[in-house]
């Protein structure tokens, strides 16, 4: 380069893949992002690096991909995988795909599939202060952003949804009611197997302000 000192080739190798490399992201995070970009509702990695099996039976060394089971070919879940998981990567889960490369290799991919299990809450509030303008969406939205943020086994903590819902117009909470959508409405968590994903939509969200 004109004007510079002179550098060697692999010095120049080495500050090209800083200039590169330094604005990309994870490749846990690429993989997510591209998997959710093929319309999954839900994903969730898990990365084995440590030196004993995961409560899941996920191996030493290996990936365990859970997706909410969707319309989506299996093999264009595994084709995603493939080609943004780390290299030598192996691959944990109770479906297995066979897909091919970009040079037409054989490769089985394995991942899971959890069923998306809605949520409905019934809700009676009475808000504090006098500043409650949003206040009512505001809440729905920040209770579906924790619902949804949940991964796959995980359960629905009903202690937990108080402090999404208290911060916004000073709400006092005098009933919280939720469970599986059509199921009775309880004051207990909602226990969530390993595979299924606890989802929640506004529309499922009842409040009543008094």
């Amino acid at each position: 380069r004109l004007g510079t000192v002179a550098e060697t080739e692999q010095h120049y190798r080495n500050d090209r893949n800083r200039a590169v490399m330094n604005p990309s992201e994870s490749v846990a995070d690429a993989l997510l992002a591209k998997l959710i970009g093929l319309g999954l509702d839900q994903v969730e990695l898990q990365n084995n690096d440590g030196d004993a099996a995961l409560d899941d039976g996920t191996p030493v060394g290996h990936i365990h991909i859970t997706v909410t089971d969707t319309l989506i070919p299996d093999e264009d879940i595994a084709t995603t995988i493939l080609k943004y998981k780390s290299l030598g990567t192996p691959t944990f889960g109770s479906t297995t795909v066979v897909v091919n490369d970009t040079r037409g290799l054989p490769h089985s991919i394995s991942f899971s599939k959890a069923d998306a299990v809605p949520i409905e809450m019934d809700i009676n509030v009475t808000f504090l202060s006098t500043d409650i303008a949003g206040a009512e969406d505001s809440i729905k939205a920040d209770l579906a952003a924790y619902v949804n943020s949940l991964l796959a086994g995980e359960d629905v903590i009903w202690s937990r949804l108080f402090e999404r819902i208290t911060p916004y117009g000073k709400a006092q909470v005098n009933s919280l009611l939720l469970g599986k959508f059509g199921d009775t409405l309880t004051i207990s968590n909602v226990v969530i197997i390993d595979t299924e994903f606890a989802t929640q939509n506004t529309i499922n969200i009842n409040l009543v302000v008094s």
